[in-house]
């Protein structure tokens, strides 16, 4: 992967703001609106502002810094904890397909796998079924490419380059919120961008469908300690630890120097 493409995924990643006690890194399809929402809330209250209006992913909007750009307190931001969730794969993927595939409203995500794999932007989940989702998935090894919906999680949440001092998970949610909670930003458990899959997971699954799930989200598997049978999808084991936890950090240290020297 380029810098500048790490880069990408960095400002990507990381929701903060000098306001909050925390530093977020969002996963999505992993509660990440209900989370947002509430940390851009938090943040108005502190800033005596209303400027949360419903769509908690209008970055350009959002009170939340991009890190490369110095408008914030590195110093502040670099002592803080950085706290995330994580999700079995197999429900992620059918809350992806559910929420995210077809052409059925304005969908930035569905017009980005359609740009990305070639597919034809006018199919609705009539004509592509959540097997040829993951096909498509599984036609396309460079994962660095997909978009953020679909992409393995450990990339998304920069596992590899991040300390984490809370991971949670979202099959416990609730351990995440008071996480937050207790750190001074109240989280309300609330429904506002996640899918509401009618169906249940395990009905969108067949053999091969299985066997693409745990092939193209091995590595969250691995690094999460998810069980790859389907039937164990609240089972779960301990984490392995992140390879280089201070990449992230020093790379947006660096450049923050650069941009204003001593």
């Amino acid at each position: 992967m380029t810098d500048h493409a790490l880069r990408q995924r960095i400002v990507q990643a990381i929701i903060y703001a000098d306001e909050l006690p925390f530093v977020y890194i969002q996963n999505p399809k992993v509660a990440c609106t209900t989370i947002k929402a509430s940390l851009w809330e938090y943040i108005d209250t502190m800033r005596g502002k209303v400027t949360f209006v419903g769509n908690a992913h209008d970055r350009r909007a959002s009170p939340f810094v991009n890190v490369f750009n110095g408008n914030y307190d590195f110093s502040s931001f670099s002592g803080k904890p950085f706290v995330t969730m994580v999700r079995n794969p197999f429900s992620r993927a059918v809350s992806a397909y559910s929420d995210k595939i077809g052409n059925v409203r304005s969908n930035h995500a569905w017009e980005n796998f359609c740009r990305i794999h070639d597919i034809d932007p006018t199919l609705t989940k009539r004509d592509y079924s959540f097997l040829d989702f993951l096909r498509t998935l599984a036609s396309s090894p460079d994962t660095t490419t997909w978009d953020q919906h679909f992409r393995p999680q450990y990339l998304d949440i920069l596992y590899h380059s991040t300390e984490f001092a809370f991971i949670g998970r979202l099959e416990s949610a609730q351990d995440t919120f008071a996480y937050m909670t207790s750190a001074g930003v109240p989280i309300e458990n609330r429904v506002l961008g996640a899918s509401r899959i009618k169906t249940p997971t395990v009905q969108y699954y067949n053999d091969e469908a299985i066997h693409l799930v745990r092939t193209i989200y091995a590595e969250d598997f691995r690094l999460f300690g998810y069980s790859t049978e389907l039937s164990e999808m609240r089972e779960f084991g301990e984490m392995v630890p992140p390879e280089r936890p201070d990449e992230v950090i020093n790379i947006i240290r660096g450049s923050v120097e650069v941009a204003q020297p001593a």
